[in-house]
């Protein structure tokens, strides 16, 4: 009895770690979302329209701002320039995971990785040095507003929407 006693406490404490992270992905066990400031961050890149990569520390496919507007799976969307700011204000940090240079945002367990991918111009550029994630805020007809990072620091500035960048995702 005695036992069960101390392992009610931790149970409890492991369920409510275990709700704040979000759902597991059936396929690798990889937490789906995480909570920061209010705001759930889909913890993996989009592969193709309408699908996550395997793991966090993986990205796969560019896309324009138009692509990207779209390349949300269903319940997902693309994060706003007001959403980006938020995550600013977060603890925040450049890093490695598994051998992948990128920024770390939130505090354990709430901590997200957004692997530093470079952009797309014809050619891939600045992979590992620079991460790139649009949002869905235009700056006018021609530019989109954009996360930027590197081991320089965090900002959102904004590019002509042709250019190709990953897409990380926010629930809807």
């Amino acid at each position: 009895m005695r036992n069960l006693k101390l392992l009610i406490p931790f149970f409890a404490i492991f369920m409510s770690i275990s709700s704040v992270k979000g759902q597991d992905n059936k396929e690798n066990k990889t937490p789906e979302w995480v909570l920061i400031n209010g705001i759930k961050w889909a913890t993996c890149n989009v592969e193709s329209s309408g699908k996550f990569v395997s793991s966090p520390y993986m990205y796969d496919e560019y896309f324009s701002w138009e692509e990207a507007k779209n390349a949300c799976p269903s319940g997902w969307r693309l994060p706003t320039l007001k959403e980006f700011k938020g995550l600013l204000t977060s603890d925040k940090y450049w890093g490695q995971k598994n051998g992948v240079n990128g920024y770390f945002f939130g505090t354990v367990p709430n901590q997200v990785f957004f692997p530093a991918t470079g952009y797309c111009a014809d050619s891939l550029y600045d992979q590992s040095d620079y991460g790139n994630y649009w949002s869905s805020t235009p700056k006018n007809s021609r530019r989109a507003w954009y996360l930027l990072f590197g081991s320089f620091g965090t900002g959102c500035v904004n590019i002509y929407r042709y250019v190709g960048f990953p897409v990380r995702c926010v629930a809807e």
